[in-house]
């Protein structure tokens, strides 16, 4: 008996032992992913939207560890990439940030994981090259949290997306949302998501030499990575786009 008291002892001190070494290794993983992020944003308010050509997006992409994107599931391998039409992709984020093949795993291990301080998170960006220039490009931070939205409470997922366009397009903001603050060459709104509860906030730009890039891409990702809690809303996410959506909707 003693010796099985002994060994018991053993095996749940490596067990902890092993968990607490893949808790840190997890967190200093997604530390290192979010300064990773924090870097990009830093270089995406400085990125020329307005006048950016194949090379410089594809150096650009290749400097954040960006690849080709993919082509249309109508498009066989392998998918062509030519200087006048191309995309490029960039994604970064925490470990489990992408949705398991095993949905029974993936809906047993992730709701557990917020109470650890693990929140999965990404960060994704799409670049498209049309015409050997940029033609629009998207980027989005999404984090996997355990919150309340409406009527629900439970696992949710936080989303902030930022477009870019060319200054010949037009966007109807009446057919997006109810909800929206724009000004100018420049909106926030809020987005209907139907699928899993998701709060889903996106910010419009022209690509236009003036375009408020530094508005635009203010963030605060240090909630990414938090402890103790996670992005509460697009008030701790997008400062700037939050304070430009209030402000104007106070604006009659």
């Amino acid at each position: 008996m003693r010796r099985f008291l002994k060994a018991a002892k053993i095996l749940v001190l490596v067990l902890l032992s092993t968990s607490l070494v893949g808790w840190i290794v997890l967190c200093v993983s997604s530390l290192y992913e979010r300064r990773r992020a924090d870097r990009l944003f830093a270089d995406l308010k400085k990125f020329p939207f307005a006048t950016a050509r194949f090379a410089e997006v594809r150096d650009f992409a290749i400097e954040h560890g960006g690849t080709v994107a993919e082509g249309p599931p109508s498009q066989t391998p392998p998918f062509t990439c030519t200087v006048q039409n191309c995309t490029f992709e960039i994604w970064l984020g925490h470990p489990f940030s992408r949705p398991l093949a095993n949905q029974w795993l993936w809906q047993s291990l992730y709701p557990t994981l917020p109470y650890l301080g693990l929140r999965p998170w990404g960060v994704y960006v799409n670049l498209v090259v049309t015409g050997g220039e940029l033609a629009s490009s998207r980027t989005s931070i999404g984090q996997l949290k355990r919150g309340t939205l409406r009527d629900y409470k439970g696992l949710l997922e936080i989303e902030y997306s930022i477009l870019t366009e060319r200054p010949r397009t037009s966007l109807s903001f009446g057919q997006l949302s109810s909800a929206i603050a724009r000004s100018g060459d420049y909106a926030v709104f809020s987005v209907h998501v139907t699928g899993p509860p998701t709060e889903a906030w996106e910010t419009w730009m022209l690509q236009t030499p003036d375009a408020p890039r530094d508005r635009v891409f203010d963030t605060d990702l240090r909630c990414l990575t938090s402890i103790i809690h996670g992005c509460s809303g697009l008030n701790s996410l997008a400062p700037s786009a939050w304070q430009h959506y209030q402000a104007t909707l106070k604006t009659p």
